[in-house]
């Protein structure tokens, strides 16, 4: 019964740390705003509080929002639906602000959808000349932004402008090159800058500010130079909100999710204390099989074939004391 206990109580403790693990590693997932690490945006949230959107359809639901909201598109990754674009579409046209910031995700996908015609290229753009230390992240310096003197660029790309109505915020040095070929080095045949990388095109009564790097806003990059300034420049005073369903999410978030979803079950009383019940009853209900005691006789005849020499009578005097001491000591 004890090993039995032993194993419950150990299973129990093990499905317990597990689950205190999951619910204390902060995320780990790009552009998650409870990512403390260089790749969230923790930072962003925290100074501007953004409120993050998993569902953009909820921008038809509520109208009201495109009155005094701008809606961050970092660094998508998957899909968009009609649906989605729709909505999105409607919060822009009505007046609401949209801020795409992308470089090789599914950003093009949204701006396509959305009867646009301005596209992130695609391809690397790199400065070696205004960089911070090497040319994949230039310098940006011709800014056309309140107080913003320049900007920080990691990895980016280059904007293609072709909509009416649009205006360039941002371009990169006239040193700038697009590294067609992915050499690392400047080739003939290879873009030169000047490169528009920041753009304001107006869509209906709102506007759209694309960005040609998705990076700008993560923990690692938003202190540097002008980053943060750049944002507050392009949102102005209107509550950001982050379109938070367009990421593959990692393991421990989906694993997050999964234990969220069952403390939301979980939270019903009959449920809650249903889980306690079974989780105690699990203790002390494992059946271990007891180990079968011998009989005497079986005892004595073991004995006495070993050593036949022996006195019969002294063994079973002694036998019998051995059980008495036993009982006496189970009570």
């Amino acid at each position: 019964m004890r090993r039995g206990l032993a194993l419950a109580l150990g299973l129990l403790l093990g499905v317990s740390f597990v689950v205190g693990v999951i619910a204390l590693t902060p995320p780990t997932d790009d552009y998650s705003l409870q990512n403390p690490y260089w790749n969230g945006m923790s930072q962003m949230a925290k100074s501007y509080g953004v409120t993050p959107v998993g569902n953009l359809t909820v921008l038809s639901d509520q109208p009201e929002l495109t009155r005094g909201e701008a809606l961050l598109v970092i660094g998508p990754t998957t899909s968009y639906t009609q649906e989605q674009t729709g909505a999105v579409s409607g919060f822009v046209r009505s007046g609401g602000l949209l801020v795409v910031a992308d470089d090789f995700g599914s950003g093009n996908q949204l701006l396509q959808m959305m009867g646009m015609g301005s596209r992130f290229d695609g391809r690397l753009l790199v400065d070696p000349l205004y960089n911070i230390k090497v040319q994949q992240l230039p310098i940006i310096t011709d800014v056309n932004l309140s107080s913003v003197a320049s900007i920080a660029f990691d990895y980016p790309t280059f904007l293609d402008v072709s909509d009416p109505q649009s205006s360039i915020l941002a371009s990169s040095s006239p040193y700038s090159y697009v590294d067609v070929n992915g050499t690392g080095e400047f080739e003939q045949g290879d873009l030169v800058g000047p490169l528009p990388v920041m753009a304001s095109i107006r869509v209906g009564t709102g506007s759209v500010v694309l960005i040609s790097d998705s990076s700008l806003y993560l923990n690692g990059m938003i202190a540097q130079l002008g980053n943060n300034a750049s944002l507050s420049a392009i949102i102005g005073s209107r509550e950001p909100l982050l379109d938070a369903g367009h990421w593959s999410e990692g393991t421990l978030t989906m694993a997050r999710a999964a234990l969220t979803a069952v403390y939301q079950q979980a939270d019903r009383l009959d449920i809650r204390y249903a889980i306690v019940v079974g989780a105690v009853s699990s203790i002390f209900l494992v059946k271990v099989k007891p180990r079968e005691e011998p009989e005497e006789g079986d005892d004595m005849e073991a004995v006495m074939n070993e050593h036949p020499d022996w006195d019969k009578e002294e063994l079973k005097k002694l036998i019998e004391e051995r059980r008495r001491y036993a009982a006496s000591r189970s009570r």
